[in-house]
């Protein structure tokens, strides 16, 4: 009886390793014994989606004295191996009040400004999608292919106290 049970559990063990050969888990094949001997294995690899922004410059938008509009502008590379694209998500930190916008702070004082990402404006800590692949090396040898620009409105700077105004601009890069 004892033997029974062994021979009943080969049989669904051995059952097993049919089905999951038939079903390729199995792709490799080992060769036969002659002259020459052939094996051959399956090869698999997941690329994952990735991104990456490079050669940011610090903006400097100048100095108000007049009602012309600040700005200034800094040119990145931006990669992405993926065809769907990427987001950018854009948010502000400054020393001073409570950021709920892009804003820049001279201690409590603040200044609003507007970002804008290859000509699309960017709302505050909302992601915006960016379709299909930019670069195709991660180093970006090839050349910047994006263009940030900032803005102050004149309005705004003429009602605030003199100062220096300062913040710091994250973009938030991520593969679709």
């Amino acid at each position: 009886m004892r033997t029974d049970v062994k021979d009943l559990l080969k049989k669904i063990a051995l059952g097993g390793t049919l089905v999951a050969a038939a079903a390729g888990v199995q792709a490799a094949s080992d060769g036969t014994v002659g002259a020459s001997s052939t094996g051959s294995v399956e090869l698999s690899l997941e690329v994952e989606a990735a991104v990456k922004i490079s050669n940011l410059l610090d903006i400097d938008l100048g100095t108000f004295a007049t009602s012309a509009t600040l700005s200034g502008f800094t040119e990145a590379c931006i990669y992405s191996n993926s065809a769907a694209g990427y987001t950018v998500t854009a948010t502000s930190a400054s020393t001073g009040g409570t950021t709920s916008g892009f804003q820049l702070h001279n201690g409590a004082d603040a200044l609003n400004f507007s970002v804008e990402f290859d000509s699309t404006a960017l709302a505050y800590n909302t992601l915006t999608n960016f379709t299909g692949a930019r670069t195709i090396d991660d180093d970006c040898s090839t050349g910047n292919n994006t263009r940030i620009d900032v803005e102050v409105d004149p309005v705004d700077a003429s009602s605030i106290s003199t100062g220096t105004y300062l913040a710091t601009l994250t973009l938030l890069i991520a593969p679709q």
